[in-house]
C-alpha cells in the first residue's frame, strides 16, 4: 500500500466514499446534518483538489494503484482538522487507517498547526482507538436528544 495526494482522477471514488459516510453520520443523528447529493460532492471535491484549496485530500491505493481509502483534512487559522479517514471494507484494518492517520497528522504538522482535531463517530470504534494511539485525546464527547 502507498500514500499519494489525491488527483482529479480519485474524485468520484472519494466522493461516493463522502457520500457514504455522511448518510451514516446522518443516519447516527437521526436527521440531515450534512448533504449527500453525489453530483455536489464530486462537484465540490473535484474543485478543492485542482484548485489545492485549505482542503486537502491524501489517499491510499494498492501496489498497482487501485483506490483504497482516503484522509481530508483543513487548516485554518493554524488550527488543523481531520474531518474524514475512510477505507473499503475489503482494506480495512489498523493498519490502512493507521497509515492514513500518521500521514494526514504529518501534513498537518507540516503546515504548522498548534492544534489538530476531529470529530469521531461512536460507530467506527476501531479509528478512535488509532488515533488515541497516535495521539490525539478525547476532550469532549457529543450527545443527542431527540424529541
Amino acid at each position: 500500500m502507498k500514500i499519494i495526494p489525491a488527483e482529479v482522477t480519485h474524485a468520484e471514488a472519494i466522493s461516493a466514499r463522502l457520500v457514504t459516510h455522511f448518510e451514516a453520520i446522518n443516519q447516527e443523528f437521526g436527521f440531515e446534518k450534512y448533504k449527500t447529493d453525489y453530483d455536489l460532492m464530486y462537484k465540490h471535491v473535484s474543485q478543492r483538489i485542482s484548485e489545492q484549496s485549505e482542503f486537502s485530500y491524501i489517499v491510499l491505493t494498492t501496489d498497482d494503484d487501485q483506490f483504497i481509502g482516503f484522509a481530508n483534512t483543513l487548516v485554518t487559522n493554524g488550527v488543523g482538522e481531520l474531518l474524514v479517514v475512510d477505507v473499503i471494507s475489503e482494506y480495512l484494518d489498523e493498519s490502512s487507517l493507521s497509515l492514513l492517520i500518521s500521514r494526514a497528522v504529518e501534513l498537518l504538522k507540516e503546515s504548522n498547526v498548534h492544534t489538530i482535531f476531529t470529530e469521531i463517530p461512536e460507530s467506527k470504534p476501531l479509528l478512535r482507538a488509532l488515533l488515541i494511539k497516535h495521539g490525539l485525546k478525547v476532550v469532549m464527547q457529543r450527545a443527542i436528544l431527540r424529541v
